[in-house]
């Protein structure tokens, strides 16, 4: 069906794997690592990606823009780095104003 990026960041590092696509009876999609699957219902940017922990299904992450899953909160490795590049772009063309 397809591949997927699963990313997270440990401390200070950007980790990822690269996952095989499956779909699940339920009509869900579905990227397993390590194991562990995760379920999402699409590659939506914002929807949920859940697995299954303790008998009970937790949010663990989310698909980006970029058609990856980024498991934690905050800001994908992808979406850090657009920001950090909006930033210094407006930084370059800022001009001291004059009184």
């Amino acid at each position: 069906m397809g591949k997927i990026r699963l990313e997270w960041k440990e401390g200070s590092f950007w980790k990822y794997v690269d996952c095989n696509i499956q779909s699940t009876r339920n009509n869900n999609l579905m990227a397993k690592s390590g194991g562990v699957p995760y379920v999402f219902r699409d590659l939506k940017e914002g929807t949920a990606v859940v697995k299954l922990q303790e008998g009970k299904w937790i949010r663990v992450g989310r698909v980006t823009k970029y058609q990856t899953i980024f498991l934690g909160e905050g800001l994908s490795y992808e979406e850090a780095n657009d920001k950090r590049f909006e930033e210094n772009m407006v930084k370059k063309f800022e001009f001291p104003i004059m009184v």
